[in-house]
């Protein structure tokens, strides 16, 4: 494996914009090195890092987040980190299966009313696709 890359093969590899690594940068989340040309080469370090940035950054967490965490990553802060996110996708959760619930409230009395069939852990009912299709 190479040692370095340049920031046009990491934005290639990892399909995100130069700006984008510019920016995590900018904000401390990765320190590439500098070539005598002035050119950022980023190392293993680098990479191991954006991949963390990559997947938290997918979970939609904050950049302040991901900072806080590569500055202290331990077990039991990678452990908080993710409970602070089950906390909050809990509370996207919901108004969600409110909404969901008066749906199927509404549809109830309709003539032909929605189906519904079992999903998930929690009992939740889900229209079924094939007899309530759209199409």
């Amino acid at each position: 494996m190479k040692k370095h890359f340049t920031i046009g093969e990491i934005a290639k590899l990892y399909q995100i914009g130069p700006d984008s690594l510019r920016y995590y940068e900018k904000k401390g989340l990765l320190q590439p090195k500098r070539s005598d040309a002035g050119y950022r080469l980023y190392d293993e370090e680098d990479l191991w890092r954006l991949n963390v940035i990559k997947d938290l950054r997918k979970l939609q967490f904050s950049i302040e987040d991901i900072d806080e965490y590569l500055q202290d990553r331990d077990f039991d802060s990678t452990l908080d980190l993710m409970e602070k996110k089950v906390e909050i996708i809990e509370k996207e959760i919901e108004p969600l299966l409110r909404m969901k619930t008066r749906l199927l409230k509404k549809n109830s009395g309709s003539e032909r009313g929605l189906k519904v069939e079992p999903s998930g852990e929690n009992g939740s009912k889900v229209p079924s696709r094939e007899e309530n299709s759209l199409y």
